[in-house]
């Protein structure tokens, strides 16, 4: 038969199969396995959302951060979105912010009606690489090619194009006259099909989607981080922004689900978040004392005892129990000495008869030679009548009990 190895170390002997050692590593598999679910089921909102890009988060020049800053210090109600049920709420002004690069709702955005209204779209006009040094801002920006970002409005106008055109020095808009200033270019739509509410010298800077409350607006410089350090692009922003709200009690809602930044509803985090996470925490508390019950089982099952006990320690028992029920413990002394007289006796190899009187001078004698150890005749008198309680049983039959030892075993 196989045994269970062990480690011996010095004079320690280290068994790794210990039930403590089991415990151990039970309760550490269930923690990482507990930590490395809560990390899947909150992944999505655990990434960094300050990453370089055109995106509510960023804080990079193409990013539109800074507006959403502008208008918490404006106090106009705005929050940044990664839920996709906002795309379909009528209880606020949207606003868009979609990529030029490959996204499966871009050439559908308005087919499928998967916008709320009244939104705002801003159509993307840069690119740029990530900066080494630091991945929260971008390094050489680039123009995005205008047939990509023509992608986005073939729903609108399937003729729609985007041209850049050399700034004006002023653009006369609803909200009066502002000299707004656009990198590079400025960025307009030609199309038949759009209501235009900002023109540019040949083309529109910000439209509107006929019988529609869909806004778009051509170019992101009016609205990205890096060109917000201007205030006529700050003032004319936040008149369009106001504008389209309508009434200054709607909220701003930027979203990002556009951006990659979508928050899951799994099973997983429905189960860890709030209302569920009490009873989630229950199920496991309960699985928890399941397992300790099992852990406790290790091992063959104990037999199960007999009814009633059989054998002389059982006789015993059942005597002592019924006597202490009676409440009788105390009359015992008597009984006990008498019992502690005859083994003494039968100890020194006494057999014929001999009264109290030759007996009590016999086992006086043993004790003769010793003046500090209990005498028998001490134990005697205390034993002959019966004790005031059980306790006090006890103490004078263990005196007794000891003496025997100690005298007629040689035991001292």
């Amino acid at each position: 038969m196989s045994q269970t190895p062990r480690l011996t170390t010095g004079t320690r002997t280290f068994n790794p199969f210990s039930p403590r050692i089991i415990l151990l590593g039970i309760l550490i598999s269930v923690m990482s396995f507990g930590a490395v679910m809560t990390l899947l089921a909150w992944a999505p909102e655990l990434s960094d959302r300050e990453r370089a890009d055109a995106t509510a988060y960023s804080r990079a020049a193409t990013g539109y951060n800074g507006l959403v800053q502008l208008l918490e210090k404006t106090d106009t109600p705005v929050s940044v979105s990664r839920f996709e049920s906002n795309l379909t709420s009528w209880s606020h002004l949207l606003v868009l912010t979609p990529p030029a690069g490959d996204m499966p709702k871009a050439d559908t955005l308005f087919e499928d009606r998967l916008v709320a209204q009244p939104v705002l779209i801003v159509l993307p006009k840069w690119s740029g690489r990530v900066d080494a040094r630091n991945t929260r801002w971008q390094s050489d920006l680039d123009l995005i090619s205008t047939a990509r970002i023509a992608r986005l409005l073939k729903t609108i106008d399937e003729h729609a194009s985007i041209e850049r055109l050399v700034s004006p020095a002023s653009v006369n808009t609803p909200y009066g006259r502002f000299r707004p200033h656009f990198e590079d270019r400025m960025q307009v739509i030609d199309s038949d099909d759009l209501v235009p509410v900002i023109s540019g010298p040949t083309g529109i800077l910000l439209g509107k989607v006929r019988d529609e409350d869909i806004f778009i607006l051509a170019d992101p410089d009016l609205a990205n981080t890096f060109n917000l350090d201007q205030p006529e692009n700050a003032r004319l922003m936040l008149s369009i922004l106001n504008d389209l709200r309508q009434d200054e009690r709607l909220p701003i809602v930027f979203d990002t689900t556009l951006n990659g930044f979508s928050s899951s509803t799994s099973l997983l985090k429905i189960l860890l978040d709030v209302p569920f996470l009490g009873a989630t925490l229950v199920i496991l508390m309960a699985a928890g004392l399941l397992l300790w019950s099992a852990f406790t089982r290790f091992g063959a099952p104990g037999r199960e005892a007999q009814v009633f006990a059989l054998g002389k320690q059982a006789l015993a028992d059942n005597t002592a129990g019924l006597i202490s029920m009676t409440g009788r413990e105390r009359k015992l002394a008597p009984d006990y000495l008498a019992l502690s007289r005859k083994a003494a006796l039968k100890s020194l190899g006494i057999t014929h008869n001999l009264d109290d009187a030759q007996i009590n001078a016999l086992l006086d004698r043993i004790d003769k030679d010793d003046d500090t150890a209990e005498h028998w005749s001490a134990l005697r008198d205390a034993l002959s009548q019966p004790a005031h309680n059980r306790d006090d049983l006890l103490q004078k039959a263990r005196r007794l009990y000891r003496w025997r030892k100690e005298r007629l075993n040689g035991h001292k």
